[in-house]
């Protein structure tokens, strides 16, 4: 899994060579037309159809099934907006093993990631390939690495 923040000419043959995009952003409106650019952005890297997924941080006025409509995804996934939670999960805040078990944002991140560990398994028996010794060698510019690993955290 990588993090390659906002879509650009840097990363874009890291994105067109995932077998699945996961583009993050808010429910209102103007967020979700921005959404909507990066799908057909995404579109025009040939990346096949059902490999973007959207995921809704926070409330959105708008249905799942409308936005799956509207931007042309298949999997829409809400996450709760639980800014707590995120501090402790970015290691800014400590957190009580309670917590860890009953917080809105690791119960639905988890699902996530169960989501998406199906969907790995499902295309690996499918395509015939043990993904434990897939490798994959992609030219990153310099200087996208150096911001990425800017302060020693990939972001």
């Amino acid at each position: 899994m990588v993090d390659v923040g906002r879509l650009q000419a840097e990363t874009s043959a890291l994105v067109a060579a995932a077998d699945r995009l996961l583009l993050v952003t808010r429910g209102e409106v103007d967020a979700l037309a921005h959404a909507a650019a990066q799908v057909a952005q995404v579109a025009q890297l040939s990346m096949a159809e059902g490999r973007v997924e959207l995921v809704l941080v926070g409330p959105s006025p708008y249905p799942v099934a409308e936005i799956r409509k509207t931007l042309g995804v298949h999997w829409v996934h809400r996450v709760p907006w639980d800014p707590r939670t995120a501090r402790c999960l970015a290691g800014r805040a400590a957190a009580s093993p309670r917590r860890w078990r009953t917080a809105p944002l690791v119960r639905t991140v988890t699902d996530l990631a169960w989501h998406l560990e199906a969907l790995v398994a499902q295309n690996s028996e499918a395509a015939g390939r043990d993904l434990t010794e897939c490798t994959a060698t992609i030219a990153v510019p310099g200087q996208a690495v150096g911001r990425a690993l800017e302060g020693g955290e990939v972001r």
